[in-house]
């Protein structure tokens, strides 16, 4: 977020940004703390609501790239519920964030103020764009996957939220392309890991995640990008479920992602069809 921030506000001005900001990262704190205790059709409806206006609070200008830091962020942190002491704990880093986030958008954007507010935002709210489509297309798909691995007890439900995230964040389409890409990177990546830790010594397994975010940071390439995400997913993942059974669940688990994504994407297609041939149909009778 830090990063992003330095480069790109929300679009409007960065008064308003603020307020944006702190709505954003406390429908997170919330999230983090009460979503995962919501049955699931409920979870869906807060999931759903919650990212719609986030995306819709910071991805104004879609090119800017903050939905995917913003929605990736939504899925760690309430991927990642928290009890007890810990919701304090989480607390202070949120405002801890909140803080040292406002300050940079005070800095590097209030010079470049426009008369855009925060709500023509939502005065311009208008069903009928690309933009609407797309936001309302993220969040359901996102949404949509957070639901199905509730429902049928799926671990590492971030995985699939991060990969559908991923498959739903371009507008410029190459859907099924950036699907294959990402699904094949992610089979490779897992088998790389799974050699790596097998014939490596023990004592080089801890250089893996850093050459990997390494590798990471030197490419563009989404395939590579999906197999070097790979080794510090399974670093962590194979601590608690195995070498064996988390390289096949990081597959599956995108695997099952990326058809969420395509599915909602055919979805909407199809939706987007019916209402444009209704629209002509209303045209000519008019």
């Amino acid at each position: 977020m830090i990063i992003a921030m330095h480069f790109v506000g929300f679009g409007y001005r960065a008064s308003d940004s603020i307020v944006s900001l702190a709505i954003v990262l406390f429908i997170m704190f919330i999230g983090g703390i009460a979503w995962f205790a919501l049955p699931t059709s409920l979870g869906f409806i807060a999931n759903f609501l919650s990212l719609l206006l986030i995306i819709i609070l910071t991805s104004a200008r879609p090119e800017f790239g903050n939905a995917g830091v913003y929605v990736f962020s939504y899925i760690f942190i309430t991927g990642m519920t928290v009890t007890g002491s810990l919701i304090k704990t989480r607390a202070i880093a949120l405002i801890t964030v909140f803080t040292i986030l406002s300050f940079i958008m005070i800095f590097k954007h209030s010079a470049f103020d426009s008369q855009h507010r925060l709500h023509h935002v939502f005065s311009q709210f208008n069903l009928q764009t690309k933009l609407k489509h797309w936001q309302l297309r993220l969040a359901f798909g996102v949404s949509s996957v957070i639901a199905i691995a509730d429902w049928a007890n799926i671990n590492r439900p971030v995985w699939l939220g991060y990969a559908c995230m991923s498959i739903l964040l371009p507008q410029s389409g190459g859907y099924l392309g950036r699907a294959t890409h990402r699904f094949a990177g992610i089979v490779i990546g897992s088998i790389l890991f799974v050699l790596s830790v097998t014939y490596l010594p023990e004592q080089w397994f801890f250089i893996l995640a850093p050459t990997a975010g390494f590798g990471l940071g030197l490419t563009i390439n989404y395939f590579l990008h999906s197999v070097f995400n790979c080794f510090g997913a399974l670093t962590l993942a194979t601590s608690i479920y195995g070498l064996s059974a988390s390289s096949e669940l990081r597959i599956f688990d995108n695997g099952v992602g990326i058809f969420i994504a395509l599915l909602c994407i055919l979805g909407f297609k199809i939706i987007q069809n019916v209402l444009h041939n209704i629209g002509q149909m209303q045209f000519k009778h008019a």
